[in-house]
């Protein structure tokens, strides 16, 4: 078997992004006050609850105007771009960590998940891949879970009978990228299935859950899940929230050339008790996205709304594959209405139809593409930072690395892990490029108006670090001293541990500086960035108006 040949086929052709006209959304409200995540959120979900049967969603005029905010990402992202993104392209190499094919033949790895604790067969450390085809590369029939330990070996987890499962799972067993691996030493994985690999026989599907030895103990159908397509969760324990995004909802009878705009993505709150001592309960439904494009394809089988990922504030990142974006749906665990299709964190760029999403121990969001197989991390306020090629296969009729890429894990020791379905292997990026990479995100403070990035890179030839800085929102043809300082936060009121070029505005208020410190490596904590109200550093020129911490990036 030609692993390669066989599962790229599922997508000889590029997807086509951006095919149905919807509705006009906020673009960008994280970004309207300059990336404040939590205010700004608040601010949002009062609007998007205000407006929850209004699907034109009106654009939120927060501190400047939705035009303004265009212009500031249009002009930070291509500074980014020119200047610095390339500077992930000579980091940390991704290294094999072990075949996803187990001995049953699926192929197609999906859904990546770590597993937090040890429990029966499952080792803490150990990876979950899910494979979403059987070995005759026909999609949705794939019906294994296979476990990569530590050590790189690779040993079945479960491989799912679908006649356990034929009067609770409607259509059968095809496993997605939904999979997750919970505390109390559950498995939760996606079943979208077909019975011979084409639109015209998909089911809607079901979660099962399974138990720390690989049996499946339930399913969960209904309440809204209607091909479940990818999952996050949100795990305290006893209480489960998972975040589930639905691919078929009137996909199916479309028609492979025809799409709708009602994709999903559903909340569902578990009650789980520790293994044998009871049933999982559910204890509410509630959709708080919908309005995704889907449709069916000849060659990928189904498209529509993918990875979702949970920020530390409470909202929750989609990967809109059809409409080339990353939403935002803010305060996703506590609303009790839809955010429609939520708002537009970033849109196009390096963004090149996301499929697999994951929020980075830094805050910013890193997605996987399905149309170039490369990684792009995004920050909060949707400034594209890094990219990065993790797949440069040439594909036939296609972009290098174009439908390689799906699952996506953040590693607990750093780094990431990845699915290659052309190759049928997983795959870890290492964190060699911690403390040589780095950004700040810089948000407004005292009422600015201020937004932007700092992109911090270690030089190997000078032995400095280059730093970079991009910022909207200043006020016409003005000059601001910046600096880094020593601290944990912008509120640490530290020390001066490096003088920047002071950012000189142009007309329209936004500034473009580059400066090299002499420092050798980036801490993981312990610097912020900010920048000054100016044009001195005396009496209430020193007030600071822009704020950023730095953090690693990839």
């Amino acid at each position: 078997m030609t692993l390669v040949t066989a599962t790229r086929s599922r997508f000889s052709h590029t997807i086509a992004t951006k095919l149905f006209a919807r509705p006009a959304r906020t673009l960008s409200a994280l970004l309207l006050v300059g990336g404040l995540a939590t205010p700004t959120l608040a601010h949002t979900y009062a609007a998007s609850a205000s407006a929850a049967t209004d699907p034109t969603h009106r654009p939120i005029v927060g501190l400047h105007s939705a035009a303004e905010a265009r212009r500031n990402v249009a002009f930070l992202n291509a500074h980014v771009k020119s200047k610095s993104i390339e500077l992930a392209q000579t980091t940390a190499l991704s290294s094999t960590v072990a075949s996803t094919v187990p001995a049953n033949g699926d192929v197609n790895p999906y859904g990546v998940a770590v597993v937090p604790h040890s429990s029966g067969k499952l080792v803490q450390g150990a990876v979950l891949v899910s494979n979403f085809n059987n070995k005759g590369n026909m999609a949705g029939t794939g019906a294994t879970i296979v476990e990569i330990m530590p050590d790189g070996t690779q040993h079945l987890f479960a491989q799912i009978d679908a006649a356990h499962v034929v009067n609770t799972c409607p259509g059968g067993v095809g496993l997605t990228t939904a999979l997750s691996v919970l505390k109390r030493g559950y498995v939760i994985v996606g079943s979208l299935p077909t019975k011979d690999g084409t639109p015209a026989t998909l089911g809607a599907g079901c979660l099962i859950m399974l138990d720390s030895s690989g049996n499946v103990v339930r399913t969960i159908s209904g309440h809204g899940i209607n091909g479940p397509w990818d999952m996050t969760a949100y795990d305290q324990g006893g209480t489960v929230t998972l975040f589930v995004t639905n691919v078929l909802n009137g996909a199916a009878v479309a028609g492979p050339l025809h799409g709708t705009n009602q994709g999903t993505v559903v909340r569902l709150v578990l009650s789980v008790p520790h293994l044998g001592q009871g049933k999982t309960h559910i204890v509410s439904s509630t959709i708080i996205g919908s309005g995704f494009a889907e449709r069916t394809d000849p060659a990928a089988l189904i498209l529509g709304p993918t990875g979702v990922g949970l920020g530390s504030d409470g909202t929750l990142y989609v990967a809109d594959t059809l409409s080339n974006r990353i939403a935002a749906i803010p305060a996703a665990l506590v609303r009790t209405n839809t955010a429609h299709s939520g708002l537009d964190v970033t849109a196009g760029g390096a963004i090149n139809a996301p499929l697999g999403l994951a929020v980075a121990p830094n805050g910013d969001i890193l997605t996987v593409n399905g149309n170039d197989g490369k990684i792009v991390e995004t920050t909060p306020n949707g400034i594209q930072v890094f990219v990065k090629d993790l797949d440069t296969t040439p594909v036939q009729g296609a972009t290098a690395g174009a439908g390689t890429l799906f699952g996506l894990a953040i590693a607990p020791n750093g780094g990431f892990y990845y699915a290659d379905d052309g190759t049928s292997m997983l795959y870890k990026q290492s964190a060699a490029s911690q403390g040589t990479l780095g950004v700040a995100t810089v948000s407004p403070l005292a009422g600015s108006h201020v937004n932007g990035v700092a992109v911090l890179a270690v030089n190997p030839t000078t032995g400095k670090i280059d730093v970079t800085v991009d910022v909207a929102g200043l006020k016409p043809n003005s000059l601001h001293p910046a600096h880094i300082h020593s601290g944990a936060s912008c509120s640490s009121n530290g020390p001066v541990a490096y003088p920047l070029l002071p950012l000189k505005a142009d007309a329209a208020g936004v500034a473009h500086e580059m400066v090299s410190v002499a420092a050798q490596s980036i801490p993981k904590t312990g610097w912020y960035l900010n920048i000054h109200e100016g044009p001195g550093m005396t009496g209430a020129q020193a007030a600071a108006i822009g704020c950023g911490v730095v953090t690693h990036g990839l």
